[in-house]
């Protein structure tokens, strides 16, 4: 059965989950920054650097605090996010590695 939800609803269920209805302050580092992401989803990697790469204006843009450094630790040092080719280059909580897996065999 399909549910219709008002225009107005869906608008603010978007911004929500997408972390976009609230000011853009808070820690951008460690746990923080992986759970930002992991309700987001996942950040999508561009590699276009008009004025800065397109997966660190996403964080910024929820997160004005943050660094891309803060990123790299958590992917590279920390292994709490992990890269992937899901219909685009993107980063991903490690938290989903289990629902690629059948992609994987």
């Amino acid at each position: 059965m399909a549910v219709l939800v008002p225009n107005r609803a869906a608008r603010r269920l978007f911004l929500h989950r997408h972390a976009l209805a609230e000011a853009p302050t808070g820690a951008a580092t460690g746990a923080a920054l992986a759970d930002l992401i992991q309700r987001i989803g996942f950040v999508q990697i561009d590699s276009i650097n008009t004025l800065a790469r397109a997966h660190h204006m996403i964080l910024f843009s929820r997160r004005q605090s943050y660094k891309p450094e803060a990123l790299k630790t958590l992917l590279e040092t920390d292994r709490a996010l992990w890269e992937h080719w899901t219909h685009d280059a993107s980063i991903l909580p490690i938290s989903y590695h289990a629902i690629w897996q059948h992609r994987f065999d």
